[in-house]
């Protein structure tokens, strides 16, 4: 449709996880967006939390996320189309860069 035609850039950092990770990676491996900012947590598990009776939890991993081309982000995270160094105001660093991203194309 029309909006797959736009531009798209999706900002990105080490707070970037779980469900907003598969999105982001989805975007970049789909080659439907780039990727803006610094590398992602690389938070990929599904855990399942369970309270025990002393107060204490156990944690369950059920499930790996992969994206859409079976590459898992555990540990690893993604990695930025285009890197943005943390310098001065990240902000409007980020927000510029996908400006002229979105701009340019380049």
């Amino acid at each position: 449709g029309m909006a797959s035609d736009l531009p798209l850039a999706v900002l990105v950092n080490g707070s970037t996880a779980s469900a907003a990770e598969m999105v982001a990676g989805a975007i970049q491996v789909r080659d439907r967006g780039v990727l803006i900012g610094e590398a992602t947590f690389g938070k990929g598990l599904v855990q399942l939390i369970y309270t025990l009776s002393d107060g204490s939890s156990l944690h369950v991993t059920a499930a790996v996320w992969l994206l859409p081309n079976r590459q898992p982000i555990e540990a690893d995270g993604l990695t930025p189309d285009i890197p943005v160094s943390p310098a001065g105001d990240l902000q409007d660093a980020w927000l510029e860069r996908a400006i002229q991203y979105l701009q340019t194309g380049e």
